[in-house]
C-alpha cells in the first residue's frame, strides 16, 4: 500500500512537472517564490555597514552550471534532469542561492555580510561559490552525505535537493581560507506546487544555514590561531 502510494504521489508530481509530454493544452505557468530565513534580513540590513563587532564577510554573487541557469524548475530521476514546463522558480537558482546566504550570515552571531561585493568595502573575508544541485527529486531517496530533513532513506515520493559549493578567502581574495560542498534535500508533502515551493524553501534555508555556520566556525578558528587578514 506504502509502495502504491509513493508511485501515485509521484505519478502526480510527473504530470504536474511535465505536462508537456501530453496531448493538448497544459496548465498554465506558476512561479514558485520561497521564503528562507526565519529572521531575513532587510534590505537596508544586506547593504548597511556592520559594527564594529562583527566580521565582515563580502559576498559575491554565486555562480552555476548552464543547467541551472534558467528559472524552469528541474526535475531529477536518477542522473536524469528534465525542465519542467509548467513550474518556475521566481529567479535564478543562483539568484535564489546567493540572497539565501546574505540572510543567513545576517543571522549569525558576530558576522555581517556586505553584497553586492565590492572589493574597496572593508572586509574581514571573502565567500563565493556555485549552486551544484537545485531540483525537485522525483522517486528518490537523499544519498549518502545528504542532510535530509526527516533523515536519509525515507523513500519519499517527490523532495527538493539543493546543493551548493562554497569557497572562504581572505580580505579581497587573496588566500584560500577553506572549502566546503553542502546538500540538503527536504521530502515535500506531495507533489503540488504549494509542497514543492515549501520544500524548496526549507532545503535552501539549511544549506545557507550550514554554509553560514561552516564560514562562522572556520572564522573563529582562524582567529584563535591569531590569523591576521591578508
Amino acid at each position: 500500500m506504502k509502495a502504491y502510494i509513493r508511485n501515485a504521489i509521484t505519478g502526480c508530481a510527473t504530470v504536474l512537472l511535465c505536462a508537456a509530454c501530453v496531448g493538448g493544452p497544459g496548465p498554465s505557468e506558476r512561479y514558485l517564490r520561497l521564503a528562507t530565513a526565519p529572521a531575513a534580513a532587510t534590505a537596508e540590513q544586506r547593504t548597511a555597514m556592520p559594527s564594529a563587532a562583527q566580521t565582515i564577510v563580502a559576498v559575491k554573487d554565486f555562480e552555476s552550471l548552464p543547467a541551472l541557469r534558467r528559472t524552469a524548475v528541474l526535475t531529477a530521476r536518477g542522473s536524469v534532469l528534465m525542465p519542467s514546463t509548467t513550474l518556475y522558480w521566481e529567479g535564478p537558482p543562483a539568484e535564489l542561492v546567493t540572497s539565501a546566504m546574505v540572510d543567513a550570515l545576517a543571522a549569525q552571531t558576530g558576522l555581517g555580510p556586505a553584497w553586492p561585493y565590492r572589493s574597496r568595502l572593508a572586509h574581514g573575508a571573502v565567500l563565493s561559490g556555485s549552486v551544484t544541485a537545485f531540483e525537485v527529486v522525483l522517486g528518490g531517496e537523499a544519498a549518502d552525505g545528504e542532510d535530509a530533513q526527516d533523515g536519509p532513506g525515507q523513500g519519499h515520493a517527490v523532495s527538493v535537493r539543493v546543493g551548493l559549493r562554497a569557497d572562504l578567502w581572505s580580505t579581497g581574495g587573496r588566500e584560500r581560507i577553506d572549502e566546503a560542498a553542502f546538500t540538503t534535500t527536504t521530502p515535500a508533502s506531495s507533489g503540488s506546487a504549494e509542497a514543492i515551493a515549501r520544500a524548496a524553501s526549507t532545503a535552501l534555508a539549511q544549506a545557507a544555514a550550514r554554509t553560514a555556520t561552516w564560514v562562522a566556525e572556520r572564522l573563529a578558528g582562524r582567529a584563535a590561531t591569531g590569523a591576521q587578514p591578508q
